[in-house]
């Protein structure tokens, strides 16, 4: 019992995460590590649906070894490609958005530079959102931590401010203090979301570790 409620949770948390599930889904969901070869398999599908499904699963399971084939549908499904071509681009999003997502479940620290390389083109707020929340996976990654804490710098929509927030209070670094103090002072969000950053300074002051700080110019 207790199995079924973590398990409907677990997909309430999905559909929130990506906002859509698709036909897929539910096979994938069966398929564990000794059916890696067939999501590695699925990676190479012309069906996008299928595609998205089992990038999905990649990533819920950090299936490591997709590594090279999630970073090549993420390259091909880049939205700065399709310049022109919208009915493409729109095709392709479910895609670039899972599987960044999805890299940020298995990549490393050379990873985080793709991933934020990514943000400083990206126009669609959900787009930003979703590199945003893939840097938050990378947990054990100084690149991922400064780039969210620059992007601190960079953002007025408090959707995204609550997002950024969260991916930054995983890495629980206190070089993010400075910057959520300056976030804070521009005075563009509501009292609710600085009682989060006030919340979160106090924590971080606490309990944060030491890391390195690097800024962008």
């Amino acid at each position: 019992m207790k199995f079924i409620i973590y398990l409907l949770n677990f997909c309430l948390f999905l559909s929130i995460l990506f906002g859509y599930n698709k036909k897929y889904d539910p096979v994938f969901q069966s398929l564990g590590r000794r059916a890696s070869n067939q999501i590695l398999q699925a990676l190479d599908s012309t069906d996008l649906d299928m595609i998205c499904s089992a990038l999905k699963r990649v990533g819920e399971i950090q299936l490591k070894e997709a590594l090279p084939k999630v970073k090549n549908l993420i390259g091909m499904a880049n939205p700065s490609s399709f310049s022109g071509k919208e009915s493409l681009k729109a095709s392709y999003k479910d895609i670039f958005i899972i599987g960044i997502w999805a890299l940020g479940r298995i990549g490393d620290e050379k990873d985080a530079e793709i991933i934020a390389s990514y943000f400083k083109d990206a126009k669609d707020k959900e787009v930003q959102l979703n590199i945003i929340k893939a840097l938050g996976e990378l947990t054990n990654s100084i690149v991922a931590i400064n780039e969210l804490n620059n992007i601190t710098t960079k953002i007025t929509d408090e959707r995204l401010a609550n997002v950024l927030l969260d991916s930054i209070l995983k890495h629980n670094s206190k070089s993010s203090i400075l910057f959520l103090l300056k976030m804070q002072s521009k005075n563009s969000f509501s009292k609710d979301f600085n009682n989060r950053i006030n919340e979160a300074i106090i924590n971080l002051t606490k309990y944060g570790k030491e890391e390195e700080i690097e800024t962008n110019k």
